[in-house]
Formats: structure tokens, sequence, C-alpha cells
């Protein structure tokens, strides 16, 4: 039999550039699909139609009207679409949907109403990871529940009309005020101070950090170190709710708690 293909010195070279020409074109390929990014406070859906028009692979869904409400400030750094999409959504009350190289996005909160506002300290810098509770006037039943961004931003969907607002913040008084008004404003917060025998004690707010999935947490020199156990830790982080030893996240209900990468 003969050889259809007769190797020589010039058919070798071309073989080799037409393998390095697609090792090459597939690392562009690959490197394009990357999303580099800083967003200042636009909406998630200018965000996602940023997003969408930056690469080939994967094709966003979403209503506009219905994200155009919640706003993002967020700097993403070398991030594939999916985990790009993950770090806007943050705590924002948002659902991510991925069948194969199709995603849906959309809120995951049908309500009527939506609050929204700033919240800042002292110094009017934005206070990320407030914890901003809606209650009922009536009972003081949760009705809503949110986190600000790295603006200081949050959007709270909730059905009722009036609310009792509780926003806290490590190191800072809680503020308590009744709004029947969605556009809450900018709500300014008071450091903690308590004078013990003649001395200042002054609380800092623990560092956040966002990762794919969670949340990473240092308590290390905060007021979180100095927390009786583990449970008054975690009744103190954003969205995180404890009710003696039972622990549930808002809106995702019970964790599994891993200790030492040791599931207990």
């Amino acid at each position: 039999m003969k050889n259809i293909f007769k190797t020589t010195p010039d058919n070798c070279k071309t073989v080799i550039l037409l393998y390095l020409f697609f090792l090459l074109s597939s690392a562009q390929q690959s490197y394009a699909q990357r999303i580099t990014r800083q967003y200042n406070n636009v909406s998630f859906s200018e965000a996602l139609k940023d997003i969408n028009a930056r690469q080939h692979k994967y094709t966003i869904n979403f209503v506009y009207d219905e994200l155009e409400d919640f706003k993002v400030t967020k700097s993403i750094r070398n991030q594939n679409v999916p985990n790009a999409i993950m770090q806007l959504i943050g705590f924002y009350p948002i659902r991510m949907t991925q069948v194969e190289n199709n995603i849906m996005v959309e809120c995951t909160h049908k309500t009527t109403y939506r609050y929204k506002g700033r919240i800042v300290d002292e110094r009017g810098n934005a206070a990320e990871y407030a914890t901003i509770a809606l209650l009922s006037p009536i009972d003081s039943a949760i009705v809503g529940h949110g986190v600000s961004n790295e603006n200081g931003y949050f959007v709270i969907p909730c059905n009722s009309r009036k609310v009792l607002a509780r926003i806290s913040y490590i190191g800072y008084k809680t503020v308590c005020r009744i709004y029947n008004n969605t556009e809450m404003g900018i709500i300014k917060l008071h450091p903690q101070t308590m004078i013990v025998k003649g001395v200042v004690v002054k609380g800092d707010r623990p560092q956040y950090k966002m990762l794919p999935g969670g949340m990473e947490v240092a308590i290390e020199h905060t007021l979180l170190s100095k927390m009786a156990n583990t449970f008054e830790v975690l009744n103190l982080l954003p969205r995180v709710s404890v009710n003696g030893q039972s622990i549930s996240i808002f809106g995702k209900g019970a964790p599994i708690v891993y200790i030492n990468n040791k599931r207990v």
C-alpha cells in the first residue's frame, strides 16, 4: 500500500506551523472568554449586557426591567463568564441557572415593592456588608432581608407597603426606622463607643471577601473575635440567622458546616 501522505521536511514544517497556529488560536479564544471589568454603580442589566458583548461562548438570557433596580459595584479580574456573573450577584436575591452554554439570570423574589437605599459610615464612606432586615411594624415578623454592596447600596424585594427597617453593622449602632416609601435614601451610621472605667473601646468591622460559592470572613482583631462562641459569631454575619444551635441562611435554608475541613 502506498503512502497517501509523503513526509518531507517541508511538509513537517507545514504541519508544525498549522499545529502551532491552532494552539495559538485556541489560547486566544480561551483568553477572550475571560472577563476583566470594573463596574461602578451600574444596573445589573447593563453589566450583563456588557459581559454578553465581550464574549461569544455563552448566551446570557434575562429580563432587563426585572434586574434594572439592582446596582453593582464590583471589580472582576480574569474570570470566566459564570464566575463573573456570580460575583456580580453577591448577596442579591438573584439566581443564575446554566444549561451548557445558555445562562439564565432572574430575580428570585417577585414582589410588588423594592426597598432601595445606601448605607454610609460617619465619614460618608460606603458601608459594605451591612445587614438590613425589614420587619412588619405590626408583629415584627421579617418581611425582607438584604446586604449592602461595595458601594453601600442595597435592594430588598418586599410586598409590605410599610416596614420597620433594622440596619446593623459591626462596630456601629443599630438603626431602626419606619419607612412607608421604598426610596430609603442615604442612611448614615454612627460608631458604637463604650466607655469602661475611663477607657474608650471602639469596634473595628471585620474584613469580608467574596469567594466562589461563599464568603470569607477574617474575625481576628475584630469584635467578632470577642464573641463567646461560634453561634454568636455566625449570628452577626450577613444573611445568617441563629436560633439556639439552629443555623439558617436567609433564602437558602440550613447550611452544611465544616470545621477544619471536617463536616460537623
